[in-house]
């Protein structure tokens, strides 16, 4: 029985034999793992039997050194181009290449004449049509053993732009693309530093979509890198189609609402994490990376906080702290006050709100939710409708309807006014993912103060802290550093110290080499 429950349970994750030869990383089952045939027909037959009714694949005869061969790639995935100067016009005019006769020959042919920048042989079919559905370009020779990938990847890619979600008055511009090899080369642009390591893995048994793992090799917690590979390794998904999916998959807590890793479209930030001890993942066909540990914290930061002064910068931090307290606990204040708690108003302001309320058919629990969701569904439209219309029907519509509204005396002035500073401050949260759990944890708070008031209010708040101070971001706390309390971390978090007092790394990183270099024109001592 033992035996059988294992056997049942290794068919369960993919590891039996039902599944042997075709898991993550095999491509094509029954040719996985297989040699090339030697004959150029016998070669061809296999990669032809594959990619079987495939029109946009082109076979393009050619000759090396008066051997038959045949040039292999995708339309749309490589830079014709680029097949014509560095590989064809070559070929066709080998000058100075004597006669190669053996396999050998005709490989250093190969490798000494095409002047594409990269070239690799390979000896297995699943190898080589790996290849050709990356975008480069397969050459088949007669009576070699080999087949040769030339890297001729010309895909359509959008060039680097300016960051949309993470735009900020003064500092660097640039965002990631969806090109995973021009995000590396942004991340090193800023950390030009050859301890910084560059591991990419392929995720995903039919997307094979590369991740690259980037981290700082004295800096980073060897124990977090391993732990970061074994979690990507633990992934069994036929697809990875964002960066969403391995956040989803690798996070500590799948049902929390609150975000566990970071997501950040902007290099600099990056490039900050990387030199505190962190890890970052980028993913292929995704504009963002994912920053490894993240804390709660982490959320509320932006580039712009160090690229102001100090005392600005944590300022501008303090308000969003402020905006995040309003966009969860406003509504739940106002219905505690008004259905449980009357007696806690002061006269003037409850004659106000009473005047206000007059002829509202509508208890003030569902009036505050009926507005609520009907500000939802126009953040959602206004998100969905073309860039060009859609902030325009948003602010126009919204004015229109909470007018009518109004007037209509389906709501009180009241009403309007908080849902609208609600709306408004969670646009003050930085991370978009945060500022949605912050949405869902407001209805949260607002069932609790409907039923008990500011009782319940407060209980919810409690239950809302007791979740944050439970979650972990890759074993770390996500309530870091106030749950537990590290107070050598509240330079960074809540409030912006200056620059020159960052003499160490946040100790959640766990870095081997916890002491930065700062030193200043005032100073004589090095931190190593």
């Amino acid at each position: 029985m033992a035996l059988f429950g294992r056997l049942l349970r290794a068919l369960r994750e993919g590891k039996g034999p039902a599944k042997k030869g075709w898991g993550r990383g095999d491509s094509f089952p029954g040719e996985a793992g297989r040699p090339l045939a030697k004959s150029l027909e016998g070669k061809l037959g296999q990669i032809q039997r594959i990619l079987a009714n495939c029109d946009d694949v082109v076979y393009r005869r050619c000759q090396v050194l008066s051997r038959p061969a045949v040039l292999v790639y995708v339309d749309g995935l490589t830079d014709k181009k680029t097949l014509e100067q560095h590989v064809l016009k070559p070929l066709a005019n080998p000058a100075g290449a004597g006669e190669g006769r053996a396999g050998a020959g005709i490989t250093d042919f190969i490798f000494v004449t095409l002047s594409a920048h990269r070239v690799k042989e390979t000896r297995y079919l699943d190898a080589a049509v790996a290849g050709l559905l990356e975008g480069e370009a397969l050459l088949l020779v007669d009576g070699a053993t080999s087949a040769y990938l030339i890297d001729a990847r010309g895909f359509p890619k959008r060039n680097v732009e300016d960051a949309k979600n993470e735009m900020v008055v003064r500092g660097p511009r640039e965002s990631f693309t969806e090109t995973l090899t021009d995000n590396v080369a942004l991340a090193r642009r800023y950390v030009k530093d050859q301890r910084l390591k560059v591991r990419i893995k392929q995720v995903g048994s039919r997307t094979h979509t590369h991740v690259a793992v980037l981290f700082l090799e004295d800096l980073a917690s060897p124990d977090l890198v391993q732990e970061v590979f074994r979690r990507l390794e633990a992934i069994s998904l036929e697809g990875v189609l964002e960066s969403h999916y391995l956040e989803e998959l690798m996070r500590d807590h799948p049902w929390t609402p609150f975000p566990l890793l970071l997501n950040t479209e902007r290099p600099d930030k990056v490039a900050g994490a990387l030199l505190e001890g962190r890890i970052v993942l980028l993913t292929d066909r995704t504009p963002n990376a994912l920053i490894v540990p993240s804390t709660f914290f982490d959320f509320f930061q932006t580039s712009e906080d160090y690229h102001y002064i100090f005392p600005v910068g944590t300022f501008f931090r303090w308000l969003r702290y402020l905006a995040s307290l309003v966009t969860v606990f406003l509504p739940g204040i106002y219905i505690a006050l008004l259905q449980v708690n009357p007696e806690l108003f002061p006269t003037s302001l409850a004659m106000s709100v009473s005047g206000s309320r007059q002829g509202v058919p509508f208890t003030g629990w569902m009036e505050l939710l009926l507005m609520d969701v009907t500000m939802e569904i126009f953040r959602e439209a206004t998100v969905r409708l073309p860039g060009t219309i859609g902030p325009s029907v948003g602010i126009v519509g919204g004015l229109v309807l909470g007018t009518a509204a109004v007037e209509a005396g389906l709501v009180s002035n009241i009403v309007v006014i908080i849902v609208a500073g609600t709306a408004i401050s969670s646009f003050s949260v930085p991370s978009y993912t945060l500022a949605s759990a912050f949405r869902l944890m407001r209805y949260f708070i607002l069932i609790w103060s409907g039923l008990f008031g500011i009782f319940g209010l407060v209980i919810g708040f409690i239950l809302v802290q007791l979740h944050l101070v439970h979650l972990h971001s890759f074993g770390v706390p996500y309530f870091t550093p106030l749950g537990p309390t590290r107070p050598g971390d509240f330079r960074d978090t809540l409030w912006r110290s200056p620059l020159w007092s960052f003499k160490r790394r946040p100790s959640f990183a766990a870095s081997p080499r916890p002491r930065r270099l700062v030193q200043t024109w005032r100073e004589d001592d090095e931190y190593e």
